[in-house]
């Protein structure tokens, strides 16, 4: 497994980083992070190298050049040495080399060698924790899927959730909270920033990344909430879209089956609605729809709804159907929906009465009221839905 050198810049501590060649190499691939700091001068590339396993494919360097801090020349001999052994590419801490020479920029850019520099005050162990915790995320991510599979297959028992469980993680607490994300164009870094947030564990699953926070006391909805911005301020640094589905809060591990579910369903919704984030406490309604299988029954009734009001708007060339899902989207607020349509609100009013007239309901507000409703959620579920 691996991360990229793209994947490895975006890490928390490369928060000062900037690319000073080879930006086109960026996708080469980081199999192992190391410290360069003593190399034998003169260098001889006939013997210095692999043949001395000082350097393996895809070696990510860390060094300041002390060793040739007064010796600027060595620089591009250096660096063509490293790339002749396939290092993945090269961070400068600025201690000793703030600005690098022409000809090793010229170099680096020609063979797509990346330079990567960062500020003095940049610690090497938190490079190497963070390049290293993320490939071995990677490493991990299969595995984690068949624990997810397994969790999520049928008559696990509680004990067996559990033990699943804590083979993700071996310190998760009682009472958890689940995170599911989809994000368009997402990659390896988005995983590995939020693997470096306290208290979250993430995985990806498939297409999806799972994030369970897991707490010794009962997790409170401010406390939810707050990692939910923390995790949204992460997906915002890629300006990317995305969509969140939030379980509920529960207080045992061995709900873990049900928490990632209830996030799932709670992710789909979320996108139907074309949310950014959706807890399943606030799904309404689409608790139960989502609940019935057969969706002829809820096409059905859509339709007993719809269509009669539908059929008018084509014969008389009207727009009712669209007044009646404006004016649910707005609460039943005649003004509101009158301003959204550019319409008088007696004009809205007088829509309003003829539907009634057309569904059969003068007589039945409640009735009315619980019609429409129900068809503006179920337009909006069967319209965006995956049958």
């Amino acid at each position: 497994m691996f991360i990229t050198v793209e994947d490895a810049i975006k890490l928390p501590s490369f928060g000062t980083a900037r690319v000073v060649a080879g930006e086109k190499g960026l996708r080469r691939r980081i199999l192992r992070v190391s410290v360069a700091e003593c190399p034998e001068f003169p260098l001889d590339v006939d013997i210095t190298g692999k043949d001395n396993l000082l350097f393996i494919d895809g070696e990510f360097l860390i060094t300041s050049f002390y060793a040739i801090k007064d010796e600027p020349e060595l620089l591009l001999q250096t660096i063509k040495l490293y790339n002749k052994y396939n290092s993945s590419g090269i961070c400068i801490i600025e201690r000793y080399y703030k600005h690098i020479p022409k000809m090793v920029l010229d170099y680096a850019n020609k063979h797509d060698y990346p330079i990567i520099s960062v500020s003095r005050t940049t610690a090497y162990a938190d490079i190497i924790s963070d390049i290293t915790k993320a490939i071995y995320t990677q490493y991990n991510q299969q595995a984690a899927c068949d624990v997810f599979d397994q969790i999520l297959s049928a008559n696990q028992s509680r004990e067996k959730i559990k033990k699943l469980a804590y083979t993700l993680n071996a310190n998760f607490k009682n009472n958890i909270v689940v995170f599911c994300i989809v994000c368009q164009n997402a990659d390896n870094g988005i995983l590995s920033k939020l693997n470096v947030t306290p208290g979250l564990s993430c995985f990806n699953y498939y297409h999806k990344i799972i994030i369970i926070a897991s707490s010794n006391k009962v997790l409170k909805e401010s406390e939810v909430d707050n990692i939910k911005s923390a995790i949204m301020e992460v997906l915002d640094l890629y300006k990317i879209s995305y969509h969140i589905g939030i379980s509920g809060i529960y207080n045992e591990l061995y709900c873990l089956k049900e928490a990632i579910e209830n996030a799932m369903i709670a992710y789909e919704i979320c996108e139907v609605m074309d949310k950014r984030a959706l807890s399943y406490d606030d799904m309404g309604i689409y608790k139960l729809l989502m609940k019935i299988p057969n969706r002829t029954i809820l096409e059905e009734y859509y339709e007993s709804i719809a269509e009669p009001v539908l059929k008018y708007d084509r014969l008389n060339k009207g727009n009712l159907f669209d007044t009646m899902m404006c004016f649910v989207k707005n609460s039943g607020d005649y003004k509101k929906t009158a301003d959204e349509l550019y319409q008088h609100e007696n004009t809205i009013r007088y829509r309003m009465g003829k539907i009634k007239v057309i569904l059969n309901r003068e007589d039945n507000d409640l009735q009315f009221s619980e019609d429409i409703c129900l068809v503006y959620k179920l337009h909006e579920y069967l319209n965006n839905f995956e049958k």
